[in-house]
């Protein structure tokens, strides 16, 4: 009787601790703080191993939900590993600032690509598959055709 109560408490934390991993998250868990944005840091896109650079931020409250809607267009998955996804890939950076619980601008960086993957707060995802070129499509065009 003991061992099967053990292995059921294994079974349970094992499902709780892989959790993230199987089951998608929404927009609030892949990006912190995201009610509480002030501005965003359009950084650079890189294509082919040319960078291009941005220095635009983004400020309007109008531009922030547009970039917050192409975001929550898609679900998440929280991925295993630490890749560095920028060399396999086009890719876009940002970074998100926000006005934490004390009142303070606080930041974190966005790393997506056209794979599908991203880094959100040193945490990677990967857009789940019905959505992979669409986010990054919608977010891409909007960042680099509006701030050319």
């Amino acid at each position: 009787m003991k061992k099967i109560i053990f292995f059921l408490i294994l079974i349970v934390i094992l499902i709780i601790g892989f959790s993230p991993y199987i089951f998608s998250s929404s927009m609030n868990k892949v990006f912190p703080h995201v009610e509480k944005i002030s501005h965003l840091d359009f950084g650079d896109y890189i294509n082919e191993g040319e960078v291009e650079l941005f220095t635009v931020q983004i400020k309007e409250t109008r531009e922030i939900e547009r970039i917050k809607d192409i975001l929550s267009s898609a679900s998440y998955t929280r991925s295993i590993g630490n890749k560095l996804i920028r060399n396999d890939a086009i890719s876009i950076r940002f970074t998100v600032f926000y006005i934490d619980n004390n009142g303070k601008i606080d930041n974190y960086e966005v790393i997506m690509n056209n794979q599908g993957y991203l880094l959100s707060n040193n945490k990677k995802f990967r857009v789940n598959e019905d959505k992979v070129g669409e986010v990054f499509n919608q977010l891409s065009d909007y960042l680099i055709r509006g701030n050319k």
